[in-house]
């Protein structure tokens, strides 16, 4: 069963609209959902957006609660901010792992409103200061790229339902998509063999990119060997931050390739610099 992803400002109508899809997938389609929120976390907002080490900690416990409820049975909707682009696709990943597809759902709001509309608040609510900064920080969904995709944009000031059997068909269509084969596809990697190859193949994008990075612009688009995608030159490109995103890369690479022995996936020693690109592209942006 599918995943899906909100995002958009505080108080933009996420959970609303949340609830709206939940009620509706479980009266109408009969399907059994979960719903990832701040509440079923036990998160107090203004304290898990405080300071870069607690919105850490929150997103850590999002995609630990996805990564448990994900499953080809049931429906997850994963309501939260989820406004940095590389998060979107790190979630993206999960359900991938799981071969689940996943739908994207932006709640469209105009600061102002959306700022009145979390001051008025009684509950649990961000301050105005941190408001304005997940405002700033905030990274739109776009319809091109692949972990965003199928996209639905819901305005703020449309009252009206969620269009249910759009997003319903949305998700039987990609639900529908052929699996790889696996009788064409490159053979899954033993244990041992797959992580010896996976420090071997990211460490190799990252020498290129580094003994490269004196002939890089901002903007450039960088044929990387060994993989079919192409490298994005972000505005600042140093070893600390490829060292960064290579070990949050292995991580994530790592649990994916417990959790399937069988896949297509980022455990096909063929495709890991081209995965490894595209994580970099998401996250360096």
């Amino acid at each position: 069963m599918p995943v899906v992803l909100l995002c958009g400002y505080p108080s933009s109508g996420k959970t609303t609209r949340a609830l709206e899809l939940k009620k509706y997938l479980e009266e109408t389609k009969r399907r059994r959902v979960h719903l990832i929120n701040d509440e079923s976390l036990q998160l107090v907002r203004s304290e898990a957006y405080a300071n870069p080490t607690n919105e850490k900690m929150a997103r850590g416990a999002l995609k630990a609660a996805l990564e448990r409820l994900c499953s080809r049975e049931d429906v997850v909707i994963v309501d939260s901010l989820n406004y940095i682009k590389g998060f979107r696709y790190e979630l993206f990943c999960i359900s991938r792992a799981m071969r689940t597809p996943q739908c994207t759902i932006y709640c469209a709001a105009p600061a102002a409103e959306a700022l009145a509309a979390n001051m008025a608040r009684s509950d649990d609510h961000v301050t105005e200061s941190q408001f304005h900064e997940l405002v700033q920080r905030f990274e739109t969904p776009e319809e091109r790229n692949r972990w965003e995709s199928p996209l639905v944009t819901v305005q703020f000031t449309d009252r009206s339902e969620l269009p249910f059997e759009h997003i319903v068909q949305i998700l039987d269509d990609v639900a529908r998509l052929p699996l790889p084969n696996l009788g064409t596809s490159n053979p899954p990697v033993a244990p041992a063999d797959f992580l010896h190859e996976l420090d071997t193949k990211t460490q190799e994008v990252v020498t290129f990119l580094l003994g490269n990075a004196a002939s890089f612009v901002p903007g450039d688009s960088v044929a990387v060997p060994n993989s079919s995608e192409r490298f994005i030159v972000p505005a600042t490109l140093t070893q600390a931050a490829l060292r960064k995103h290579k070990r949050q890369f292995v991580t994530l690479a790592q649990a994916h390739a417990q959790v399937h022995s069988r896949t297509t996936g980022v455990q096909s020693v063929d495709s890991l610099s081209s995965q490894f690109v595209r994580h970099l592209n998401a996250s360096m942006r």
